[in-house]
Order: C-alpha cells, then structure tokens, then sequence
C-alpha cells in the first residue's frame, strides 16, 4: 500500500506537483484531460534478450501496476491507449479492466527508437542526443523527430476524444519529448529522474493546453 500512498500524495488532486503554463498550440476539443502514463518497472534490455515489443513489466513493476490503477480510476479515464510494447500494456490494463474497457494498441506512442544496442555507455548517448536533437544514428530515430510523433499523437487523442478524459500508456522518453514539444522545460536529468511508474496529467481548457503537473516539473 506504500506505492499508493505515494502516487496519490503526488498525482491526485488537489495536491500538484509541478505546474507549467502551455500556451502555444490548440487543440478542437473544449475541455479535456490527457494521463501520460510512464510504464512500471520493466526488465533490463539486455543483448539477446526479449525485444522492446516482448519485454516485460518485472514482478514489482506488475505490482506497481495494480497499484496505480486506483489512481488512474480515480480519474474516471473514457479510453485508454497504449504503446505496443509490452511493459506499457501491463502498466495500464489493470485500470482498463476495473473499469470495463479496452487498451488500443497505438504504435505512434511506442517508446524513442534508439538504434543503440544494451551496453554500459546508453546514458552518455542518451544525453548526446538529447542535446543533438537533430542527430541519429543509422537504424535510429533523432528526438526531433520523437518530438513530433510525440505531438502529432497527443493532437489525435484530442482530435478523438470528444472532451473525456483518456490515458496513454508510453514510455520516458516518449512522454518527456512530448512535454518538452509542449513548452515545459525538460532535459536529460529530467528524464534520468523520471520514476517509474510515472503519471503526467495534462489539462486542457478551452482547446488550449494550460497545465502540466507530474513528478520533476516546476
């Protein structure tokens, strides 16, 4: 019960934990609230390991996720979405199924495509291209480019949700490209902080993104 406690003191509310004034992008929608859901505690990539697709949530991180799905109920959540991979779909079914819904599988806000295999040196490159944002290597994906994936999701789930409040079930660099397209101020620390599992709550009023509160946001 300690996780709850804690996820509660930090996420509901009326208690916020940060908060960041958006004013620069719009969305067709008059009220809406998205949940950026950071997966529980998964297993370690590791060379010849499972896949991003086939990796999954450790037995803490599956209790960390029947944990947090008091908290993202409390929302009262009208869809759920989620990452492909596997750790992001077991963060978020335990809510979906307490409430009698569906996870759809949304490959757009599948975590960053690195092009880096596991080794010791992942957090020098990690910054490298978090302060390179143009850059990548071969097979991966730059984090401008992340950036703009991250918010041409975040615009569809506007664009389909009608008002209700949905969650997407992602990753920490997804979410934390996503926070930096809409005006928060991130960076790699910001992301090496990020817990797992980590919820983001953005508010939307009037079409306009107004506030951002989650862990590390100030």
């Amino acid at each position: 019960m300690a996780l709850i406690t804690t996820i509660t003191r930090r996420y509901q509310r009326p208690p916020r934990v940060g908060r960041s004034t958006l004013g620069r992008r719009r969305y067709p929608v008059p009220v809406f609230n998205l949940l950026l859901v950071r997966h529980a505690t998964s297993q370690a990539p590791s060379a010849g390991g499972a896949d991003e697709y086939r990796r999954p949530l450790t037995a803490e991180g599956l209790r960390q996720a029947y944990e947090l799905s008091d908290v993202l109920s409390s929302f009262a959540p009208a869809r759920f979405l989620s990452s492909p991979y596997l750790r992001a779909i077991q963060t978020v079914v335990p809510a979906a199924r307490s409430l009698g819904l569906e996870v759809e599988l949304r490959e757009e806000v599948r975590e960053w495509t690195s092009g880096i295999e596991p080794t010791p040196e992942w957090r020098r490159h990690y910054r490298y291209c978090w302060e390179n944002p143009l850059w990548s290597i071969a097979e991966g994906e730059s984090h401008d480019a992340l950036k703009a994936r991250a918010l041409g999701a975040l615009e569809q789930a506007a664009d389909e949700a009608g008002g209700c409040v949905t969650v997407i079930g992602s990753h920490g660099t997804w979410i934390a490209s996503a926070l930096l397209g809409l005006g928060c101020d991130v960076d790699a620390d910001f992301w090496f902080a990020m817990p797992m599992p980590a919820v983001y709550s953005l508010q939307l009023d009037g079409g306009l993104p107004t506030v951002v509160e989650g862990p590390g946001l100030s």
